[in-house]
């Protein structure tokens, strides 16, 4: 285990690595990350199955870009950004593809159900609470409370005013309590 100061200059490390050909070290960035990704997207509201589709999205996006990588922030940043714009991009297609099908059919889709509460309502369906958050407020809860990153980090990964990251978070924060009870 490297010790958490070592670990970025390791990603870029590996990044180099694969940029100059080497597939066992672009296969050991992938293991390291992927699932922190997955956990990212299944956080932001998509099945496991579309999860593992944009995780290979994702990575394969990476791949092609390593060549071109410029360690000028830290490697999650440059992962998270890449995560969030393959997300984004599977939204706004699913969209489409969602008012093509309903203009066709005249039909429009479920609605997001209520959170599930387990065994005396003490366990809340935490994948249902964040998906009752706009989608704004529920990127910056996904990067920065579950993630982990650091708010300067959302921040960069966002393309937002840090500002704006501590508002959205407690903003979620305040939603999140209101729907819980």
């Amino acid at each position: 285990m490297l010790p958490e100061q070592y670990k970025d200059q390791y990603d870029v490390a590996l990044m180099a690595a694969t940029a100059g050909g080497d597939l066992t070290a672009f296969d050991h960035l992938v293991r390291r990350h992927q699932g922190r990704l997955s956990n990212f997207f299944v956080r932001m509201g998509v099945t496991q199955v579309d999860a593992d589709d944009l995780l290979q999205e994702t990575f394969l996006k990476i791949f092609r870009a390593c060549k071109g990588y410029k360690p000028d922030a830290q490697f999650t940043t440059f992962l998270h950004t890449v995560a969030r714009n393959t997300f984004i991009d599977r939204v706004r297609r699913s969209h489409r593809y969602q008012e093509l099908i309903e203009g066709y059919t005249g039909e429009t889709g479920a609605k997001v159900a209520p959170p599930a509460v387990g065994a005396g309502g003490v366990r809340l369906d935490v994948a249902a609470l964040l998906a009752q958050l706009s989608p704004k407020l529920r990127e910056v809860v996904v990067l920065v409370a579950i993630q982990g990153l650091q708010y300067d980090e959302a921040a960069a990964v966002l393309a937002i005013p840090l500002g704006t990251v501590k508002s959205r978070l407690n903003q979620a924060m305040l939603d999140l309590r209101k729907l819980k009870t």
